[in-house]
C-alpha cells in the first residue's frame, strides 16, 4: 500500500514541476526574465528527476546526473538570482 502511494505521489510530483513552464507558455509571460528563469530551473529539475524516476536512462547514468545536477543546482539558483535583480 505504501509503495502505491509512494508511486502516484512522486509521479504528481514530476508532474508538478512542469506546471510554471505551462502557464508561462499559456500567459505568454516568457518575456519577463525572473519568471522565464523560474519556468527553466522548474523544467530542469522536472527533467531531471523524471529522467530518474521513469528508468529512462541506465544506472551509470542516473548517478553521473546526481552528481552532475547537484554541482551545478547552486551556481545555477545564484546565477539566476543575479540576473533577476
Amino acid at each position: 500500500m505504501k509503495t502505491q502511494i509512494y508511486e502516484i505521489l512522486s509521479g504528481l510530483t514530476i508532474f508538478a514541476y512542469f506546471i510554471p513552464l505551462v502557464i508561462l507558455l499559456s500567459r505568454k509571460l516568457w518575456q519577463e526574465k525572473p519568471l522565464l528563469l523560474f519556468g527553466i530551473y522548474w523544467t530542469l529539475n522536472g527533467l531531471v528527476n523524471g529522467m530518474k524516476r521513469f528508468d529512462l536512462v541506465t544506472e551509470s547514468a542516473k548517478q553521473f546526473m546526481t552528481v552532475a545536477y547537484n554541482l551545478i543546482d547552486m551556481p545555477l539558483v545564484l546565477f539566476f538570482v543575479f540576473l533577476s535583480t
